[in-house]
């Protein structure tokens, strides 16, 4: 980690509904994001070649549908998740730093903004930051009930054999359950076994939000 350069990303703004209060969730307010990414540039300068360092319209769509995405309670909720995309969905990137501020925070006084400043460094699955990875077996469930319902499912697992740190061992077969609640159509469910490089649930849990988010689900 030492003498890491570093990408970044300051004054996303994005109008998202998250919040403890229910008028948060309902009327929204602004968010302004600030992203580091800690990472050797060194081969992206010396051979001028993009795939070399961090892209940063890839990044932005990913904070964007995070806080576009289904709502949470704290900024500290935005902020992992946002970190966890970022080390999951960029191999390079060795540390990232993720400010998240809300504007004008129900705090009962005048107060411009609040916000946390997360610092967060990539860690391997024995726990020691930036070490050699051990790989983890990890089981994600699927289902859909919209749409193409076995087309959904093969996109899902298509998606997640091409995250980073993560090899797709085996899919079960697929069976259609039915709807609990509310009258809807029923469900395709299957399981994907995962071997992941990680473990930290966050960090896996951060590419799966990213991948729901791409495949239109809006919680």
């Amino acid at each position: 980690m030492d003498n890491i350069d570093a990408v970044y990303l300051r004054g996303m703004v994005f109008h998202a509904r998250h919040g403890v209060l229910a008028w948060e969730r309902e009327c929204g307010e602004v968010y302004r994001i600030d992203l580091e990414m800690g990472l050797d540039l060194r081969r992206a300068g010396a051979k001028d070649d993009l795939t070399e360092t961090v892209d940063y319209g890839l990044v932005y769509a990913k904070v964007r549908g995070i806080l576009e995405g289904g709502p949470v309670e704290l900024l500290e909720t935005l902020g992992e998740r946002i970190a966890a995309a970022v080390l999951t969905g960029f191999p390079s990137v060795r540390r990232v730093v993720v400010r998240v501020e809300k504007e004008r925070p129900p705090v009962g006084g005048l107060v411009e903004r609040s916000g946390v400043v997360l610092t967060r460094p990539f860690v391997d699955a024995a726990g020691a930051p930036d070490g050699e990875r051990s790989a983890v077996t990890a089981y994600v469930a699927l289902g859909s009930n919209v749409g193409d319902r076995g087309e959904a499912l093969r996109q899902a697992v298509t998606a997640l054999a091409a995250l980073p740190r993560v090899q797709v061992e085996k899919v079960s077969s697929v069976y259609e359950t039915q709807a609990v609640g509310e009258r809807q159509r029923d469900f395709f469910n299957a399981v994907a076994r995962l071997r992941v490089e990680f473990s930290q649930p966050l960090l896996l849990l951060g590419s799966l939000l990213g991948i729901e988010t791409a495949l239109g689900r809006r919680r």
